[in-house]
């Protein structure tokens, strides 16, 4: 650590810092692909994915397409945790340019490692010097000019590009266990709409013939008709009757976060670690305010959950936390209140009607489905 230098950010560039570019809605449509502030917040490490596109003249071009190796910041955010988010450019096979509320920031590399600033900028040190350049006025915001004159205090090259090759090996294996477990429940996902959205088993078993998305031994375990639309003895239920219905931590917010512990959910889902931990069982977080409102994410193994901007959830009768995980997942299936501020109140979270199955099928098949 006494090698590490203090640096203003701006000298470790190449060029000056960019905002982003703006047009008009006719030129929106095909041309250059374009990164918006969607793209940013759900790829931390941005590479060709599907985007909008906008057409670009050369001059435009000339100036604004991004390159491997660049970051990218929002420059404005609804939320002061959304401000200065920072993403690293990392693989990019098409002309691509990003928009108004987005600062590009091209690193020289002979001086500094784009990926070493990546995880700097990321880290709780890079987030709090962030931080101190926010300005709040109707939205939450960083400018070009103060982001550069930031002091880094960083290791010599050789040392940061060993310390991001570890560090992008860690983010390689998560994102390959990610793609993983999003095979896994896209699989789950269907299953459960066969089951208990179409009842495709109770249909096979009236038909007597066999289902085409269960076992004979699975399929027996369903009625052979339909009662009011739904098998026979089966009901729905209030949520707040079969679940544990609770609210985040008000006490706890991320300037608790620390480098490594048990994962911590948001309003944004998981994005830092506790010291400790809440919660050892499976639970539902659903964020109940703002642009992420309605989305549902299950969290397993021993985590926590932070501020009054989240409703948390997990089973206490004969369904399984997967089975309402899957049952009340995607914005789609919650009522959100509010028009420029969208939220989800604590007496429709408790009333959601949730479907209450006559035997346990619902509990061993979705934890089943999920190992």
């Amino acid at each position: 650590m006494n090698e590490w230098n203090q640096v203003r950010f701006g000298d470790l560039l190449s060029e000056p810092v960019r905002n982003g570019i703006y047009k008009s809605k006719e030129f929106h449509g095909k041309g250059s692909h374009v990164v918006n502030m969607g793209e940013l917040f759900a790829h931390p490490r941005l590479k060709t994915v599907e985007m909008n596109r906008v057409m670009l003249t050369d001059r435009e071009k000339e100036k604004s397409l991004l390159r491997n190796n660049d970051l990218i910041f929002a420059r404005r955010s609804l939320t002061a945790e959304g401000a200065g988010k920072c993403s690293l450019v990392y693989d990019l096979t098409e002309e691509t340019t990003f928009e108004s509320s987005i600062i590009r920031a091209r690193p020289d590399q002979s001086l500094a490692n784009s990926e070493f600033l990546f995880y700097y900028f990321n880290s709780l040190q890079g987030k709090h010097l962030l931080g101190t350049i926010l300005r709040q006025v109707a939205v939450s915001g960083i400018t070009g000019s103060d982001l550069t004159e930031l002091i880094l205090r960083i290791p010599p090259l050789e040392e940061q590009k060993a310390i991001a090759k570890i560090l992008s090996a860690f983010d390689d294996k998560i994102e390959l266990n990610r793609r993983m477990n999003a095979t896994l429940e896209a699989m789950a996902r269907a299953l459960f709409k066969a089951w208990f959205v179409d009842f495709e088993p109770v249909h096979a078993n009236h038909e007597n013939r066999p289902s085409t998305s269960a076992s004979p031994e699975i399929a027996k375990l369903f009625p052979s008709t339909l009662e009011n639309n739904i098998p026979k003895g089966w009901r729905f239920k209030p949520l707040g009757e079969i679940a544990d219905v609770n609210w985040g931590d008000t006490s706890v917010t991320k300037k608790s976060y620390v480098l490594e512990g048990f994962s911590a959910y948001s309003a944004s889902g998981s994005d830092g670690f506790l010291p400790y931990f809440d919660f050892e069982r499976p639970g539902i977080v659903v964020s109940a305010i703002g642009a992420n409102s309605g989305l549902t994410w299950l969290a397993r193994g021993k985590w926590s959950a932070i501020k009054n901007t989240i409703t948390i959830f997990s089973a206490n009768e004969r369904v399984s936390t997967e089975y309402l995980y899957l049952a009340t997942i995607g914005k789609e299936n919650w009522t959100l209140r509010g028009s420029a501020q969208p939220f989800l109140s604590q007496t429709d979270t408790r009333a959601k009607k949730i479907l209450f199955p006559a035997n346990s099928i619902s509990k061993s098949l979705c934890q089943k489905l999920w190992k």
